[in-house]
């Protein structure tokens, strides 16, 4: 059996490279009777093939430049030739149809595209789907699902999304694939990394100078009053990049991790922290897999829907708020005051989580079937 994984792999965001983790986990261990060969279309091969393991190959160009150096370095026709022979093409996980990134719908639906030619089945995984606010996404989007085989998404508000646009087949809440991974998958047998000389919390931001200039304040705050230094983590280039230039952090208690895709060493990070507080999602499930307490900040829906579906809203907050700092303060102060009982609510919504993740293999247990 050939399967192919598609997603935003080989880009160098450590939260993808953490759902293609996750995905590999379980075709692994739902495959273990079968003869599975895997093959990831990849921003980046070799970059895939170094941290996964696994067969990668061009993902389809979706730009005029990169249109023609795909076919004069033969690799689009690699990647058609290698989709042509799979039997299953799977979607993977993340907001892939999201308006807020300008051509995504495009770039993904063309992937798509290329398996409806050669007529694979489609099965999108464990996707969060939205905004989309443009008549082109959603038309793509609504041409991607109604083809698919099988759709598994990662919280409600992507369902009523599909069924706004027509999409009548089942939908299966599950979630996000990197709920599926443990310690062992990210560390092996590997030790609990070095020791810290000092209490830290855990910062992971965008590459945006106004978030930055905002917690510069707030950085100022907590090293004060608790003590804490602060640990700036990229999980991307860009944001290694933005901290390295902004004087606001050059700090003697904010420490700027130097970026890597190095999951065990971002997992003990975390583990050790005494807070994560992260405008990413992926930061937020791994501290929720470490069974860490935290903070989300964030504009965005797909990190409130998360929260909202655990229970665990009243540690969301929108930096657009106009007493935003004022909230964190309150929200920083009440989890550090009441830890045990938040790392308790913690490990329910894993468990829950993790119970959620289960539901992706339904999908793939059945299209197996039919193969």
């Amino acid at each position: 059996m050939k399967i192919i994984i598609c997603g935003n792999y080989g880009a160098g965001n450590l939260g993808d490279e953490l759902i293609l983790k996750g995905i590999l986990k379980m075709l692994n261990e739902k495959l273990s009777k079968h003869i599975a060969e895997i093959t990831v279309l990849s921003a980046s091969p070799k970059l895939t093939k170094k941290l996964h393991g696994v067969d990668a190959v061009k993902k389809i160009p979706a730009g005029f430049r990169s249109f023609i150096k795909g076919i004069l370095t033969l690799s689009f026709f690699r990647t058609l030739s290698v989709i042509k022979k799979c039997d299953l093409f799977i979607l993977g996980g993340g907001s892939l149809f999201d308006d807020t990134f300008p051509r995504a719908s495009f770039i993904w639906g063309i992937q798509v595209l290329a398996a409806y030619i050669y007529k694979k089945p489609v099965y999108i995984f464990a996707n969060g789907f939205g905004p989309l606010n443009t008549l082109t996404g959603k038309l793509i989007t609504h041409l991607v699902c109604d083809y698919a085989k099988f759709i598994s998404v990662r919280d409600e508000a992507s369902v009523e999304l599909l069924r706004e646009l027509g999409i009548r087949k089942k939908i299966t809440v599950a979630a996000d694939p990197v709920f599926m991974l443990e310690k062992k998958d990210l560390c092996g047998h590997k030790q609990n990394g070095q020791k810290s000389n000092h209490k830290y919390i855990i910062f992971v931001l965008r590459n945006e100078n106004s978030s930055i200039q905002t917690f510069s304040k707030i950085f100022d705050i907590i090293y004060k009053k608790y003590g804490f230094h602060i640990y700036l983590i990229p999980f991307t280039k860009q944001d290694e990049n933005i901290f390295a230039q902004n004087k606001l952090l050059d700090k003697k208690f904010v420490h700027t991790v130097p970026y890597s895709l190095n999951f065990c060493a971002v997992y003990n990070l975390f583990k050790k922290a005494e807070m994560i507080v992260s405008a990413r999602l992926h930061p937020i499930i791994l501290s929720i897999i470490a069974v860490r307490p935290f903070i989300a900040i964030s504009k965005f829906d797909k990190i409130k829907n998360l929260l909202q579906s655990a229970k665990l809203e009243d540690l969301f907050l929108n930096p657009r708020d106009k007493n935003f700092t004022k909230n964190f303060k309150s929200t920083f102060e009440s989890v550090i005051k009441n830890k045990t009982n938040y790392t308790l609510r913690i490990v329910s919504s894993k468990a829950d989580f993790q119970h959620k993740s289960d539901k992706n293999k339904n999908p793939l247990t059945n299209m197996l079937k039919t193969l």
